[in-house]
Protein backbone atom coordinates (compact mmCIF):
# COMPACT_ATOMS: atom_id res chain seq x y z
CA UNK A 1 0.00 0.00 0.00
CA UNK A 2 0.88 3.57 -0.57
CA UNK A 3 0.87 6.81 1.10
CA UNK A 4 -2.76 9.14 1.25
CA UNK A 5 -1.69 12.07 -0.43
CA UNK A 6 -3.93 15.08 -1.36
CA UNK A 7 -6.46 13.25 0.52
CA UNK A 8 -4.30 13.23 3.32
CA UNK A 9 -2.60 16.25 3.47
CA UNK A 10 -5.81 17.30 4.66
CA UNK A 11 -7.29 14.99 6.92
CA UNK A 12 -3.92 13.40 8.62
CA UNK A 13 -2.95 16.79 9.98
CA UNK A 14 -6.81 17.79 11.20
CA UNK A 15 -6.39 14.17 12.99
CA UNK A 16 -3.26 15.14 15.78
CA UNK A 17 -5.75 18.38 16.33
CA UNK A 18 -8.99 16.35 16.46
CA UNK A 19 -11.19 17.06 14.05
CA UNK A 20 -11.57 13.64 12.42
CA UNK A 21 -15.38 13.58 12.54
CA UNK A 22 -15.70 16.80 10.57
CA UNK A 23 -13.25 15.72 8.12
CA UNK A 24 -14.54 12.68 7.67
CA UNK A 25 -12.74 8.88 8.28
CA UNK A 26 -9.48 8.57 7.70
CA UNK A 27 -8.43 5.53 5.60
CA UNK A 28 -4.89 5.74 6.21
CA UNK A 29 -4.64 3.72 9.24
CA UNK A 30 -6.39 0.73 7.11
CA UNK A 31 -3.06 0.51 6.23
CA UNK A 32 -1.73 -0.39 10.15
CA UNK A 33 -1.21 -4.19 10.47
CA UNK A 34 -2.92 -3.74 14.13
CA UNK A 35 -5.94 -2.03 12.65
CA UNK A 36 -6.16 -4.70 10.32
CA UNK A 37 -5.82 -7.28 12.56
CA UNK A 38 -8.43 -5.30 15.04
CA UNK A 39 -11.11 -5.26 12.54
CA UNK A 40 -10.03 -8.79 11.27
CA UNK A 41 -9.74 -8.13 7.73
CA UNK A 42 -9.96 -11.37 5.11
CA UNK A 43 -7.52 -11.76 2.32
CA UNK A 44 -9.93 -10.67 0.03
CA UNK A 45 -10.65 -7.68 1.81
CA UNK A 46 -6.80 -7.12 2.38
CA UNK A 47 -6.43 -6.86 -1.46
CA UNK A 48 -9.17 -4.63 -1.95
CA UNK A 49 -7.85 -2.13 0.10
CA UNK A 50 -4.56 -2.48 -1.47
CA UNK A 51 -6.45 -1.60 -5.00
CA UNK A 52 -7.99 1.09 -3.27
CA UNK A 53 -4.85 2.70 -1.91
CA UNK A 54 -3.15 2.21 -5.71
CA UNK A 55 -6.31 4.34 -7.68
CA UNK A 56 -5.56 6.71 -5.10
CA UNK A 57 -2.57 8.20 -7.34
CA UNK A 58 -4.61 9.09 -10.59
CA UNK A 59 -7.42 10.82 -8.46
CA UNK A 60 -4.78 12.55 -6.27
CA UNK A 61 -3.31 13.78 -9.79
CA UNK A 62 -6.27 14.95 -11.42
CA UNK A 63 -7.76 16.48 -8.07
CA UNK A 64 -4.31 18.49 -7.46
CA UNK A 65 -5.13 19.68 -11.11
CA UNK A 66 -8.11 21.01 -10.26
CA UNK A 67 -7.56 22.02 -7.25
CA UNK A 68 -4.50 24.80 -8.27
CA UNK A 69 -6.75 27.01 -10.34
CA UNK A 70 -9.90 26.52 -7.83
CA UNK A 71 -11.23 29.27 -5.93
CA UNK A 72 -11.95 28.40 -2.20
CA UNK A 73 -15.29 27.40 -2.46
CA UNK A 74 -14.48 25.00 -5.30
CA UNK A 75 -11.37 23.81 -3.47
CA UNK A 76 -14.28 22.56 -0.48
CA UNK A 77 -16.76 21.09 -2.87
CA UNK A 78 -13.84 19.17 -4.23
CA UNK A 79 -12.66 17.62 -0.66
CA UNK A 80 -15.97 16.97 0.03
CA UNK A 81 -16.36 14.93 -3.07
CA UNK A 82 -13.19 13.12 -2.28
CA UNK A 83 -14.58 12.14 1.25
CA UNK A 84 -17.88 11.30 0.20
CA UNK A 85 -16.22 9.18 -3.02
CA UNK A 86 -13.62 7.73 -0.02
CA UNK A 87 -16.05 6.68 2.16
CA UNK A 88 -18.27 5.29 -0.29
CA UNK A 89 -15.32 2.98 -1.64
CA UNK A 90 -14.64 2.11 2.10
CA UNK A 91 -18.56 1.04 2.76
CA UNK A 92 -18.47 -1.08 -0.27
CA UNK A 93 -14.95 -2.98 0.94
CA UNK A 94 -15.41 -3.31 4.64
CA UNK A 95 -19.11 -4.73 6.65
CA UNK A 96 -20.96 -2.16 8.80
CA UNK A 97 -19.32 -3.21 12.03
CA UNK A 98 -15.99 -3.01 10.68
CA UNK A 99 -16.05 0.65 9.16
CA UNK A 100 -18.33 1.22 12.84
CA UNK A 101 -14.81 0.54 14.28
CA UNK A 102 -12.64 1.83 12.14
CA UNK A 103 -14.61 5.09 13.03
CA UNK A 104 -14.11 4.26 16.90
CA UNK A 105 -10.80 3.93 16.26
CA UNK A 106 -9.84 7.21 14.79
CA UNK A 107 -12.13 9.04 17.45
CA UNK A 108 -10.23 7.60 20.60
CA UNK A 109 -7.07 9.02 18.59
CA UNK A 110 -8.41 12.37 17.17
CA UNK A 111 -7.48 13.39 20.82
CA UNK A 112 -9.24 16.51 22.65
CA UNK A 113 -10.04 18.53 19.77
CA UNK A 114 -12.61 16.10 18.48
CA UNK A 115 -15.28 18.04 21.09
CA UNK A 116 -14.90 20.75 18.42
CA UNK A 117 -16.46 19.47 15.46
CA UNK A 118 -20.22 19.84 15.48
CA UNK A 119 -20.62 16.29 14.92
CA UNK A 120 -19.42 15.02 17.90
CA UNK A 121 -21.23 17.79 19.87
CA UNK A 122 -24.90 17.13 17.82
CA UNK A 123 -24.02 13.52 18.79
CA UNK A 124 -23.90 13.80 22.59
CA UNK A 125 -26.58 16.64 22.69
CA UNK A 126 -24.00 19.39 24.49
CA UNK A 127 -25.69 21.93 25.73
CA UNK A 128 -24.54 25.70 24.85
CA UNK A 129 -23.27 26.04 28.21
CA UNK A 130 -21.66 22.83 28.18
CA UNK A 131 -20.00 23.66 24.48
CA UNK A 132 -18.50 26.61 26.54
CA UNK A 133 -16.62 24.52 28.93
CA UNK A 134 -15.45 21.87 27.04
CA UNK A 135 -14.02 24.76 24.68
CA UNK A 136 -12.38 26.62 27.16
CA UNK A 137 -10.86 22.76 28.63
CA UNK A 138 -9.75 22.50 24.73
CA UNK A 139 -7.96 25.68 24.37
CA UNK A 140 -6.35 25.39 27.68
CA UNK A 141 -5.03 21.93 26.84
CA UNK A 142 -3.79 22.64 23.16
CA UNK A 143 -1.97 25.62 24.50
CA UNK A 144 -0.57 23.57 27.40
CA UNK A 145 0.92 20.92 24.81
CA UNK A 146 2.47 23.87 22.37
CA UNK A 147 3.98 25.13 25.43
CA UNK A 148 5.01 21.47 26.48
CA UNK A 149 6.39 20.97 22.72
CA UNK A 150 8.44 24.40 22.86
CA UNK A 151 9.95 23.19 26.39
CA UNK A 152 10.78 19.78 25.88
CA UNK A 153 12.16 20.18 22.13
CA UNK A 154 15.50 18.18 22.64
CA UNK A 155 13.48 15.11 24.17
CA UNK A 156 10.98 13.61 21.63
CA UNK A 157 9.96 11.11 24.14
CA UNK A 158 9.70 12.68 27.01
CA UNK A 159 7.37 15.05 25.12
CA UNK A 160 5.08 12.75 23.67
CA UNK A 161 4.40 11.42 27.35
CA UNK A 162 3.70 15.14 28.10
CA UNK A 163 1.40 15.31 25.65
CA UNK A 164 -0.41 12.05 26.16
CA UNK A 165 -0.88 13.37 29.74
CA UNK A 166 -2.50 16.62 29.35
CA UNK A 167 -4.52 15.11 26.84
CA UNK A 168 -5.96 12.40 29.29
CA UNK A 169 -6.05 15.35 32.29
CA UNK A 170 -8.38 17.38 29.68
CA UNK A 171 -10.37 13.94 28.62
CA UNK A 172 -11.27 13.04 32.38
CA UNK A 173 -12.63 16.94 32.90
CA UNK A 174 -14.62 16.98 29.77
CA UNK A 175 -16.31 13.72 30.35
CA UNK A 176 -16.84 14.88 33.73
CA UNK A 177 -19.10 17.11 32.78
CA UNK A 178 -21.34 14.82 30.56
CA UNK A 179 -24.31 13.40 32.12
CA UNK A 180 -24.58 9.66 32.83
CA UNK A 181 -26.75 9.60 28.91
CA UNK A 182 -23.94 11.78 27.46
CA UNK A 183 -21.58 9.31 28.98
CA UNK A 184 -22.74 6.17 27.97
CA UNK A 185 -23.11 8.16 24.31
CA UNK A 186 -19.86 8.43 24.20
CA UNK A 187 -18.83 5.16 25.24
CA UNK A 188 -20.71 4.10 22.24
CA UNK A 189 -19.07 6.73 19.97
CA UNK A 190 -15.38 5.75 20.76
CA UNK A 191 -15.88 1.54 21.44
CA UNK A 192 -13.29 -0.68 23.48
CA UNK A 193 -10.04 1.10 23.57
CA UNK A 194 -7.70 0.72 21.03
CA UNK A 195 -4.49 1.36 22.34
CA UNK A 196 -2.26 0.28 19.95
CA UNK A 197 0.44 3.30 18.47
CA UNK A 198 0.17 4.98 15.09
CA UNK A 199 1.99 2.20 12.54
CA UNK A 200 4.22 4.48 10.12
CA UNK A 201 2.76 4.03 6.41
CA UNK A 202 4.82 1.19 4.73
CA UNK A 203 7.49 2.71 2.14
CA UNK A 204 6.18 2.85 -1.27
CA UNK A 205 7.41 3.81 -4.51
CA UNK A 206 5.05 7.19 -5.49
CA UNK A 207 4.77 5.56 -9.03
CA UNK A 208 4.68 1.60 -8.99
CA UNK A 209 3.18 0.78 -5.09
CA UNK A 210 6.62 -1.31 -5.05
CA UNK A 211 8.74 -1.56 -2.45
CA UNK A 212 11.67 1.53 -2.48
CA UNK A 213 14.55 0.26 -3.77
CA UNK A 214 17.05 -0.10 -0.68
CA UNK A 215 19.78 2.20 0.21
CA UNK A 216 22.62 1.98 -2.13
CA UNK A 217 26.39 2.13 -0.61
CA UNK A 218 27.96 5.79 -0.36
CA UNK A 219 29.98 7.10 -2.90
CA UNK A 220 32.92 9.42 -2.38
CA UNK A 221 33.97 12.92 -4.68
CA UNK A 222 37.38 13.75 -5.41
CA UNK A 223 37.44 15.75 -2.46
CA UNK A 224 36.25 12.99 0.18
CA UNK A 225 32.55 14.81 1.11
CA UNK A 226 30.32 12.57 0.53
CA UNK A 227 28.33 12.49 -2.61
CA UNK A 228 24.31 12.35 -2.91
CA UNK A 229 22.36 9.23 -3.61
CA UNK A 230 19.63 9.64 -5.55
CA UNK A 231 16.30 7.98 -5.24
CA UNK A 232 16.25 5.69 -8.37
CA UNK A 233 13.33 7.40 -11.22
CA UNK A 234 10.44 5.08 -11.95
CA UNK A 235 9.53 3.84 -15.22
CA UNK A 236 6.28 4.95 -16.03
CA UNK A 237 4.45 7.19 -19.16
CA UNK A 238 5.91 10.66 -18.73
CA UNK A 239 2.27 11.92 -19.09
CA UNK A 240 1.29 9.94 -15.66
CA UNK A 241 3.86 12.19 -13.43
CA UNK A 242 2.74 15.83 -12.24
CA UNK A 243 5.64 16.59 -9.82
CA UNK A 244 8.04 19.63 -9.80
CA UNK A 245 11.42 19.64 -11.74
CA UNK A 246 13.45 17.05 -9.90
CA UNK A 247 10.98 15.91 -7.98
CA UNK A 248 11.69 12.45 -8.71
CA UNK A 249 15.01 12.44 -7.53
CA UNK A 250 14.43 13.89 -4.19
CA UNK A 251 18.42 13.29 -2.50
CA UNK A 252 19.93 13.94 0.79
CA UNK A 253 23.96 13.63 0.98
CA UNK A 254 25.03 10.72 2.93
CA UNK A 255 25.17 11.62 7.01
CA UNK A 256 22.36 13.79 6.71
CA UNK A 257 18.38 12.73 7.55
CA UNK A 258 15.48 14.59 7.48
CA UNK A 259 12.99 15.40 10.51
CA UNK A 260 10.35 14.40 9.87
CA UNK A 261 11.59 12.01 7.67
CA UNK A 262 8.73 11.38 5.28
CA UNK A 263 5.94 13.61 3.88
CA UNK A 264 2.52 13.04 3.41
CA UNK A 265 2.12 13.63 -0.35
CA UNK A 266 5.17 11.64 -1.09
CA UNK A 267 7.88 13.19 -3.36
CA UNK A 268 5.41 15.25 -5.59
CA UNK A 269 6.85 19.17 -5.14
CA UNK A 270 9.30 17.93 -2.54
CA UNK A 271 12.24 20.19 -1.91
CA UNK A 272 15.48 19.39 0.02
CA UNK A 273 17.74 22.66 0.65
CA UNK A 274 21.03 21.55 2.37
CA UNK A 275 23.70 24.35 3.71
CA UNK A 276 26.74 25.39 2.40
CA UNK A 277 30.00 23.42 3.68
CA UNK A 278 30.22 24.65 7.64
CA UNK A 279 26.36 26.07 7.12
CA UNK A 280 23.81 26.18 9.40
CA UNK A 281 20.11 26.81 9.13
CA UNK A 282 19.80 29.77 11.24
CA UNK A 283 16.52 32.01 9.38
CA UNK A 284 14.17 31.95 6.74
CA UNK A 285 12.57 34.54 3.99
CA UNK A 286 8.61 34.06 3.30
CA UNK A 287 6.23 35.70 1.29
CA UNK A 288 2.35 35.33 1.77
CA UNK A 289 -0.76 34.08 -0.38
CA UNK A 290 -4.82 34.74 0.61
CA UNK A 291 -6.36 31.75 1.02
CA UNK A 292 -9.26 31.16 3.37
CA UNK A 293 -9.70 34.20 4.89
CA UNK A 294 -5.45 34.66 5.92
CA UNK A 295 -2.06 35.10 4.63
CA UNK A 296 -0.84 31.73 3.88
CA UNK A 297 2.87 30.67 3.05
CA UNK A 298 3.32 31.00 -0.23
CA UNK A 299 7.07 30.81 -0.72
CA UNK A 300 10.47 29.62 1.78
CA UNK A 301 13.89 30.72 1.60
CA UNK A 302 16.31 29.42 3.74
CA UNK A 303 19.20 31.75 5.77
CA UNK A 304 22.46 29.75 6.57
CA UNK A 305 25.24 31.08 8.70
CA UNK A 306 28.44 30.66 7.50
CA UNK A 307 31.20 31.66 9.48
CA UNK A 308 29.86 35.19 10.00
CA UNK A 309 28.11 35.48 6.71
CA UNK A 310 24.19 34.72 5.92
CA UNK A 311 24.00 32.74 2.67
CA UNK A 312 20.53 32.14 1.03
CA UNK A 313 19.24 28.77 -0.10
CA UNK A 314 16.74 28.75 -3.18
CA UNK A 315 13.54 29.73 -2.72
CA UNK A 316 11.02 27.39 -2.75
CA UNK A 317 7.34 28.03 -3.71
CA UNK A 318 5.86 30.65 -5.12
CA UNK A 319 7.41 34.99 -4.02
CA UNK A 320 3.91 36.65 -4.12
CA UNK A 321 4.70 40.43 -2.55
CA UNK A 322 6.68 41.52 -0.09
CA UNK A 323 8.92 39.35 1.57
CA UNK A 324 9.36 38.94 5.53
CA UNK A 325 12.37 37.54 7.36
CA UNK A 326 13.34 36.07 10.86
CA UNK A 327 16.89 35.32 11.60
CA UNK A 328 18.39 34.43 14.31
CA UNK A 329 21.32 36.16 16.52
CA UNK A 330 24.73 34.80 16.23
CA UNK A 331 25.17 31.97 18.43
CA UNK A 332 21.67 30.71 17.77
CA UNK A 333 20.14 28.30 14.90
CA UNK A 334 16.73 27.03 14.20
CA UNK A 335 15.71 24.38 16.55
CA UNK A 336 12.44 23.39 16.23
CA UNK A 337 9.56 24.71 13.66
CA UNK A 338 5.94 25.38 15.26
CA UNK A 339 3.67 25.30 12.71
CA UNK A 340 -0.26 25.52 12.02
CA UNK A 341 -1.22 23.41 8.41
CA UNK A 342 -3.99 22.29 6.70
CA UNK A 343 -4.16 22.19 3.22
CA UNK A 344 -1.22 24.56 2.90
CA UNK A 345 1.49 25.75 5.50
CA UNK A 346 -0.86 28.26 7.43
CA UNK A 347 1.41 29.82 9.39
CA UNK A 348 5.00 28.87 11.84
CA UNK A 349 6.86 30.31 14.08
CA UNK A 350 11.11 29.49 14.49
CA UNK A 351 12.39 28.03 17.52
CA UNK A 352 15.76 29.78 18.08
CA UNK A 353 18.20 27.55 20.00
CA UNK A 354 21.87 28.29 21.57
CA UNK A 355 24.51 26.44 19.37
CA UNK A 356 26.21 24.43 21.87
CA UNK A 357 29.13 22.41 20.04
CA UNK A 358 27.50 20.13 17.65
CA UNK A 359 24.04 19.92 19.81
CA UNK A 360 21.62 22.91 20.63
CA UNK A 361 20.22 23.76 24.47
CA UNK A 362 16.94 24.00 24.30
CA UNK A 363 17.17 25.44 28.14
CA UNK A 364 18.68 28.98 26.28
CA UNK A 365 15.48 29.38 23.21
CA UNK A 366 13.55 32.39 22.04
CA UNK A 367 10.90 32.17 19.49
CA UNK A 368 10.54 33.70 15.93
CA UNK A 369 7.45 36.55 15.41
CA UNK A 370 4.86 34.47 13.79
CA UNK A 371 4.93 34.35 10.21
CA UNK A 372 1.40 33.94 8.63
CA UNK A 373 -1.89 33.18 9.34
CA UNK A 374 -2.22 31.98 13.62
CA UNK A 375 -5.82 31.27 13.11
CA UNK A 376 -6.06 29.07 10.23
CA UNK A 377 -4.68 24.54 9.97
CA UNK A 378 -4.23 22.63 13.43
CA UNK A 379 -0.86 22.73 15.46
CA UNK A 380 2.23 21.08 14.22
CA UNK A 381 5.72 20.60 15.14
CA UNK A 382 8.57 19.80 14.17
CA UNK A 383 11.81 19.64 15.88
CA UNK A 384 15.61 19.01 15.40
CA UNK A 385 15.50 16.69 18.45
CA UNK A 386 18.34 18.84 19.85
CA UNK A 387 20.71 18.50 17.02
CA UNK A 388 22.75 21.51 14.62
CA UNK A 389 20.14 22.12 11.33
CA UNK A 390 21.91 22.28 7.83
CA UNK A 391 19.23 22.27 5.69
CA UNK A 392 15.62 23.13 5.31
CA UNK A 393 13.35 19.95 3.03
CA UNK A 394 9.60 20.50 2.64
CA UNK A 395 7.01 20.25 -0.55
CA UNK A 396 6.03 23.07 -2.49
CA UNK A 397 4.49 23.81 -5.46
CA UNK A 398 2.38 27.23 -5.95
CA UNK A 399 2.15 27.52 -2.31
CA UNK A 400 4.37 25.59 0.88
CA UNK A 401 2.59 22.29 1.95
CA UNK A 402 4.66 20.94 4.41
CA UNK A 403 8.03 22.03 6.44
CA UNK A 404 10.68 19.98 7.75
CA UNK A 405 14.21 20.17 8.94
CA UNK A 406 17.37 18.38 8.02
CA UNK A 407 20.46 17.55 10.81
CA UNK A 408 23.34 15.84 10.65
CA UNK A 409 23.20 12.02 11.79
Amino acid sequence: MRYLRFYLVTVAVALSAGYARAQGVAPGALQEKAVQKELKLTADQSKKIDTFFDSLDAKEREAGRKFAQATEDERRKLMDEMRESTRKQLNEILKPEQFKRLEQIELQRAGIGVFGSPKTQDDLHLTDDQKAKVGSIVSDGMAKIRQSGREMQADAVAATKQREAITNEALTQIVGLLTAEQQAAWKELTGDPFNAPREAPPRRSASSGGPVPARQPEMKTALGRPKATPVPKQNMPRTARRQSPGADEVQLPDGLVGLPDTFIGGNRDRFIDVAPSGGVLVGVNVSYISRFGGNKISSVMPIYRVGEKLVNGKRHGTLLGKEVKAVAKPGYAIGALNTHTGLTVDGFEAVFMRVDGDQLDAGESYNSPWLGDRKGGSPRDVSSEGKVPVGLQGRAGKEVNALGLIVGK
